[in-house]
């Protein structure tokens, strides 16, 4: 062997001690979650298989993951998961000493964050949802099997009854019907307050349910309250929030009649929501609110009177959804100008006012 071999040969002797050593400080030191990751593919135990193939397996400490065929495809981080939908599993850890549920796909990328108490799958007539239980409120947030959010509103609860699926909010009670593809909106009842006056609203109409959902109603309801404190009180506050600048298609009621002391809500005997003529394409509706109230004036003699009678209001809105959802307008029928009524004041021979 002469010289150059020689040199040669101990260069790549050196440089194989070099990796030796660096191959075994990489595994000496190889952080304490990078050993976690390598536990958590591995495959000890498999606990269920689906129609997909799919297997939820758990690893030598007892947390579980997702694999196919063999291969992890999500890693075993969770303490509880079942399959739900045709894609996804319910999953759940303990996060800060609380254990909560979310979602996650075949792939481990969550698609529902790890927010809620517990997740239930609710079955009526072959339909599929799944309810959400917030662990910060308790209020329920509604899934389809793809887990999309069937609502945009959270609720109090959700029941099944007579295959019928009912959800219930602070508002009021919607119910809805099975079928083919989906979810029918059967029902609404709700109720409010306006000015310290309790009212009630049913909907049975399934033409109109058909364009509506829970939010646009309670949206429409909630504008038609503040419009109505807004005539009363003339307080602009009431309304500023829904107008968008056209305060002046919002009236008063009797806002320039100087014989006016006082104005009082004394009930709403009825309140109805209208599917009204479209504009530029866009679905049109009316909240119509009868109103009972107490008119106090005075009189051209300076003499307090008040007259009490019902009163009508309209509230326009136009909108496709509850994010779309505008009001339009607000007014009394016969609101601009009080008259004043007839009294027992008379002159003794019954030709007129003593004015």
């Amino acid at each position: 062997m002469n010289k150059r071999t020689r040199l040669v040969v101990s260069l790549l002797f050196i440089v194989l001690i070099a990796l030796s050593v660096a191959i075994t400080q990489f595994y000496v030191n190889v952080p304490e979650n990078q050993q976690k990751n390598s536990e958590q593919n591995e495959i000890a135990n498999i606990i269920s298989t689906n129609n997909s193939g799919i297997s939820i397996f758990s690893d030598s400490s007892g947390s579980l993951g997702l694999s196919e065929s063999g291969r992890v495809t999500a890693a075993a981080e969770w303490t509880e998961l079942t399959f739900a939908g045709d894609s996804f599993c319910i999953a759940a850890k303990k996060i800060r000493g609380d254990m909560l549920y979310g979602c996650i796909d075949y792939e481990g990328n969550v698609v529902v964050p790890l927010i809620y108490s517990e997740i239930s799958r609710t079955v009526s007539d072959k339909y599929t949802l799944y309810t959400a239980v917030s662990a910060s409120d308790g209020k329920y947030v509604i899934y389809n099997e793809n887990f999309t959010p069937v609502f945009r509103n959270v609720w109090d609860n959700c029941e099944v009854s007579d295959g019928d699926f009912i959800f219930n909010d602070t508002h009021g009670r919607y119910v809805y019907s099975v079928y083919s593809d989906g979810l029918l909106f059967k029902r609404a009842d709700v109720s409010g307050n306006i000015l310290g006056k309790n009212y009630e609203l049913s909907i049975i109409s399934r033409v109109l349910l058909s364009k509506l959902t829970p939010a646009m109603i309670e949206k429409m309801l909630s504008s038609a309250e503040k419009y109505i404190n807004y005539a009363m009180t003339g307080n602009e506050e009431n309304i500023q929030d829904m107008t968008e600048n056209n305060i002046r298609d919002f009236k008063k009621l009797f806002p320039d009649s100087e014989q006016i002391i006082s104005k009082q809500l004394k009930s709403v005997p009825e309140i109805h929501i209208y599917s009204i003529k479209s504009r530029n394409d866009m679905p049109c509706y009316e909240v119509a609110v009868t109103a009972e109230i107490d008119i106090g004036y005075t009189d051209r003699a300076g003499t307090n009177h008040t007259s009490n009678g019902i009163y009508r209001s309209a509230v326009q809105f136009c909108g496709s959804s509850e994010s779309t959802l505008k009001a339009l307008s607000g007014k009394f029928d016969n609101g601009e100008k009080f008259i004043i009524p007839e009294d027992e004041t008379y002159y003794g021979d019954g030709q007129g006012f003593l004015w």
